[in-house]
């Protein structure tokens, strides 16, 4: 007989774990970011905030998370 827990051990769910780092070059010009997987150490790098959004959106599959009511 298998329990939750070994379900949930035997099937866990989806994980990232990612460095973000956020810049400006200079005050009135647009944010600079860069991701860093920390699985794999990839790093990539994006010249505006809605591709660093985008690049999430991508890898998360567009989850919507619902809220509790």
């Amino acid at each position: 007989m298998t329990t939750r827990l070994d379900d949930a051990l035997s099937n866990p769910p989806p994980y990232r774990a990612y460095l973000v780092r956020l810049w400006q070059e200079a005050p009135d010009t647009p944010w600079r970011a860069s991701v860093q997987s920390v699985q794999s150490g990839e790093i990539v790098r994006f010249g505006s905030l809605p591709a660093l959004f985008a690049f999430f959106e991508e890898r998360t599959g567009g989850i919507q998370q619902s809220t509790a009511s």
